[in-house]
């Protein structure tokens, strides 16, 4: 029978760590923050093996008094609160005093520190929470942390940790987020003697958004600046035209502090109402600065989250702000406008066994069952929720951490291990969450889907207009006949007489018969293809259905687009090019794991191997992309060239119409037959069916150019 009985001191330590300690980064982020509240300009941050190894923060703040250094390693020993009143008005990044004690209980740490005007430094070390006497020693102004060989005396969480290589990117991303929220400080980041990141620190935000996220980002952002009240909101945000595949580079300080808030980001993308094609989101750097009194920071153990003593007002603030910058450049932001075609909607519905342009997309989504089975996934995925699940996940990995434990110290190490791969499946979930990993991945699954989507409604309108093509065809066909009749009725008029012979006679008739069977055939297919669209728009395959006519050329009005912005557009739109750009980046992250084992196993025929998929990879997205950005040229050009051939049908109809004209005035005054005038009758029936044919082609083309820019979609994708 187990007894109750209080932990050690040491036990209840190391539990204690493994709160504010989850992994690396935790450890980064406590000294950095610490760095800054010490007032320093410059920071340079080192890790080796992901922070496994080593991890080294030294900074030009204010350094520690030697007589304190033992006092900063004890439990619940901070500089920045006094009173329970303080929690009240927090203005530090830090405030808990745990981070130093919780670290110096899982790690080794050496602490070097001096402070300006002191004539020498101090240091002190410690291992697993027992610190050594603090020792005088040269030091420059500032303090270096050094914690190494991190969680080495609790092997079982040590054994918990991701490859190097994904806690270097946890880091590098803790990082990136520091530098964007203290532009005023410069943030050196070195991982395995490498520099990685390097800011100014010259107080210009646009100037860390530069070396933190890149240049490429840096210039797809429009900067914004607002106040409501005493709220101010300031920074940068992404024009309309570059919406992204998911809100991973949406970035929220509150006071200097990063957060992750569904406030700020519902408030962000209200501002873009109307202006983002759907599944993309905006990007964004943003600050939001309020009186330490209006939020509450001290609702989460990682500080990431905070609570709003006026969220309405805090919304409206970063909506007005956001919306106010993007009116304010006008067509500049505003995604290149497609030649519109027709609208989508029509608020009368089609009587039974017809189908109208109007409404053919709306009726291919609610008509299609692959339409519908697609929309039920998105609205799957969609209606996850991730802090609820977060929570979740949080609550079942410490109960088995706690089990595990337990375990570990009542000597059943075996039972603590069968716990193991139900804790890595857990916990990689939650890691994924947490890190936005599993978010962003949905975010691909919802454009991937809705990509399908649209493939299937942008191939039902490519059949639509097949099918008029068709029909026309038919009718021209049937007007042939006619034409065919008449001759072979004067043939046999003349044979009568004695002019032409029964074997030209019968030519014709044979030519007659193969006529016939060709519009037969005609029809056939015609059938058959209207059985495919009544499938589409989920109506009975009878293979009979009216089609509606094709917007005019008098209702459908366009300007000749501009060609980089639409291929921008279509480039940030195309879920192909994401596909190929995420198969690029998990080929490299696989190229980085092996590199990073071989460095530890010298498996060199993994490493060549990862080396050669990655190199694949490269070509195939240069491959991918300069095909698409050749198809998207072609699509473009054709835009003219379907519009000249469209001016010459017109004048060859008006052509044709002046000699109807000639040919009818000279049948009145007796000077030609009948015959004659249905002849040229039937050549302006002809040029009119040219006409229709390339009025055709081009609302075609610009239609495949509307989903081209809007959703990505190219011909030989939707069709």
């Amino acid at each position: 029978m187990p007894h109750i009985q209080q932990l050690s001191s040491h036990v209840a330590d190391l539990i204690a760590a493994g709160e504010v300690v989850e992994r690396p980064a935790s450890v980064v982020k406590e000294l950095v923050e610490n760095a800054i509240d010490a007032g320093a300009s410059a920071i340079v941050v080192e890790i080796q093996r992901g922070g496994m190894g080593l991890i080294r923060v030294t900074d030009n703040g204010c350094g520690i008094a030697p007589e304190e250094l033992p006092t900063a390693f004890l439990r619940h020993a901070t500089s920045k609160l006094r009173t329970a009143e303080d929690l009240a008005k927090i203005g530090t990044l830090g405030f808990r005093g745990e981070a130093l004690a919780a670290i110096s209980a899982v790690s080794r740490v050496d602490v070097l520190t001096r402070r300006p005007g002191d004539t020498t430094g101090s240091a002190i070390h410690g291992e697993g929470g027992h610190m050594e006497p603090v020792r005088e020693e040269g030091a420059p102004e500032g303090t270096t942390i050094r914690v190494a060989d991190l969680f080495y005396n609790t092997p079982a969480r040590l054994k918990f940790m991701k490859k190097d290589s994904a806690e270097t990117a946890a880091v590098a991303g803790l990082m990136q987020h520091l530098a964007l929220s203290h532009p005023d400080v410069s943030f050196k980041f070195i991982k395995d003697g490498q520099e990685s990141l390097h800011t100014p620190g010259d107080g210009k935000l646009e100037s860390a958004v530069y070396a933190a996220l890149g240049r490429e980002f840096a210039k797809t952002l429009v900067p914004v600046q607002g106040r409501g009240g005493d709220i101010e909101v300031r920074g940068f945000v992404t024009a309309p035209v570059n919406g992204r595949g998911s809100r991973s580079m949406q970035v929220f300080f509150v006071n200097g502090r990063f957060i992750k808030s569904q406030l700020l980001t519902a408030a962000l993308e209200e501002g873009y109402r109307n202006q983002l094609l759907k599944g993309r989101f905006p990007g964004c750097v943003l600050e939001v600065l309020l009186p330490v009194t209006a939020v509450d920071v001290n609702v989460h153990p990682a500080k990431t989250q905070v609570k709003f003593a006026k969220e309405h007002d805090v919304f409206d603030a970063v909506f007005h702000t956001v919306m106010d910058a993007l009116d304010a450049r006008g067509g500049a932001v505003t995604k290149p406008a497609p030649p519109p075609v027709q609208e989508t909607q029509n608020p009368r519905p089609d009587p039974e066994g017809t189908v109208t342009w109007a409404n053919l997309d709306s009726r291919i989504r609610e008509g299609s069952l692959s339409a519908l089975i697609l929309a039920e996934n998105i609205g799957g995925i969609e209606g996850i929720d991730y802090d609820l699940m977060y929570d979740d996940l949080r609550r079942q990995i410490n109960d088995i951490a706690d089990l595990q434990w337990m375990m570990v110290l009542m000597g059943n190490s075996m039972g603590a291990d069968a716990l193991d791969q139900t804790y890595d499946a857990l916990r990689e979930t939650f890691d994924a969450i947490k890190d936005g990993e599993l978010q962003a991945d949905n975010a691909d699954g919802v454009w991937q889907l809705e990509d399908t989507v649209n493939q299937v409604v942008s191939g039902g309108e490519t059949l639509y207009i097949t099918l008029l093509g068709l029909e026309q065809q038919a009718a021209d066909g049937q007007r042939g006949l006619a034409a065919l009749d008449r001759s072979l009725e004067e043939l046999r008029l003349r044979q009568t007489l004695g002019q032409v012979s029964q074997q030209t006679v019968a030519q014709l008739e044979q030519t007659r018969v193969e006529t016939v069977s060709q519009l037969n055939s005609l029809d056939a297919t015609i059938r058959e293809l209207k059985v495919q669209l009544q499938n589409l728009i989920g109506e009975a395959p009878t293979g009979e259905l009216e089609l509606g006519a094709l917007p005019t050329r008098s209702e459908t009005v366009w300007e000749v687009p501009d060609y980089e912005a639409g291929l921008e557009a279509a480039r940030a739109a195309s879920w192909t090019l994401r596909s190929a750009q995420k198969a690029l980046e998990d080929a490299e992250e696989d190229w980085k794991d092996a590199r990073s084992d071989y460095r530890s196993s010298r498996k060199q025929y993994l490493l060549q191997q990862a080396e050669h998929t990655w190199n694949a990879a490269q070509l195939t997205y240069q491959s991918t992309v300069q095909n698409f950005e050749t198809s998207f040229k072609s699509l473009y050009d054709s835009l003219a060239n379907y519009e000249q051939l469209y001016a010459s049908a017109q004048s060859a109809l008006v052509w044709q119409q002046s000699q109807l004209d000639t040919v009818q005035t000279r049948y009145d005054l007796g000077l030609t037959t009948c015959s004659a005038v249905l002849d040229v009758q039937d050549e302006v029936a002809s040029a009119q069916s040219a006409l229709d044919s390339a009025w055709r082609d081009l609302f075609s083309a610009c239609n495949s150019y509307r989903w081209a820019v809007e959703y990505g979609l190219l011909p030989a994708q939707g069709a």
